[in-house]
């Protein structure tokens, strides 16, 4: 939107509404008296101000985000017809540069989404946002998401892309939000340790806590993918004979050591990681991996050394 009006993003203000906790009295403002010389009265409607008729000071546009429309109060879909036909509220034109946009659930999704009248559709233009498993991960690094839910990603991607509305209907499963918050939450209460430990009752806490936030079976192939990082080839033994070290076959264990190698590579140790991920064993699909996953979860700076760099352009 930014682009297309030739503005900066912080030049747009940010709107949401969110749409399914009103009443369609909402959308009609506050009622007040207009009296006229003679001291007769009449109802007026303040407009509400959720449709801007002028733009806030220092911005050069508005977006207004209409949350969770699918669930709303479906006379607010005839309430909107107004809005989105002639650009007015109450009568009262709402400014050119306010953009209107609706955000919802998909019916299929089970989460109580009402078929919109066809004539509400008729005024939107509808596009269908798909989970998209590198801009998760994208966005994950970004975000101080743990970089082994990150690397189990690769492997499980099934969390974030394949959610099951069925299922969800009667029991917890994955999504793109209860795989982030059961991140965040094993990262916040420090849950490496209890892995690490080896202890059946540290990992047994473990799955307890992500059950209750992606179910039992994901919850499962979650904490079996965090006990291979227990289990990789020790990198100081990389690091000190990157020749001769182990390379795993097994995929899932690869994905896990890929990640910890880009993790924890740093100046001193880049040339002999890359060494080691160089090697004929060593499959080219998680050497992409490894140069990909780098710079968006290493903290060390090993992106920057001459090293990372020379092998990004010879494997490019």
């Amino acid at each position: 939107l930014a682009n297309r009006l030739g503005c900066k993003p912080e030049e747009v203000y940010y709107n949401p509404i969110y749409f399914a906790y009103m009443d369609p009295v909402d959308m009609k403002g506050l009622p007040d008296i207009l009296r006229d010389e003679h001291g007769n009265g009449r109802t007026v409607w303040l407009t509400p101000d959720m449709f801007p008729t002028t733009l806030p000071e220092g911005y050069k546009a508005v977006l207004v985000n209409l949350e969770e429309i699918g669930n709303s109060n479906r006379a607010l879909h005839f309430c909107l017809y107004e809005i989105l036909a002639s650009n007015t509220i109450n009568g009262v034109p709402i400014n050119d540069n306010v953009y209107i946009v609706g955000t919802s659930n998909r019916k299929i999704d089970g989460c109580g989404v009402t078929k919109f009248p066809a004539a509400m559709r008729d005024r939107f233009a509808n596009f269908e946002w798909l989970v998209d498993i590198e801009d998760w991960k994208v966005w994950a690094a970004n975000n101080g998401i743990h970089y082994k839910w990150i690397a189990m990603m690769n492997y499980l991607s099934h969390f974030i892309t394949e959610f099951d509305a069925k299922l969800a209907e009667e029991s917890k499963t994955s999504s793109a939000r209860s795989v982030t918050k059961a991140a965040r939450c094993y990262e916040k209460n420090n849950y490496d340790k209890l892995m690490a430990s080896g202890l059946p009752k540290d990992e047994a806490k473990v799955m307890r806590v992500l059950t209750s936030y992606i179910g039992e079976v994901d919850a499962a192939q979650a904490v079996g993918f965090l006990k291979l990082f227990e289990e990789l080839v020790p990198i100081s033994s990389i690091i000190e004979d990157p020749a001769g070290a182990d390379i795993p076959i097994g995929m899932d264990v690869l994905y896990a050591l890929t990640a910890a190698l880009a993790r924890k590579a740093n100046e001193d140790n880049i040339k002999e990681i890359l060494e080691y991920i160089d090697r004929d064993e060593f499959p080219g699909t998680f050497a992409s991996i490894f140069g990909v996953d780098l710079p968006r979860i290493n903290k060390n700076g090993a992106e920057s050394t001459s090293e990372f760099r020379d092998w990004v352009i010879k494997n490019g």
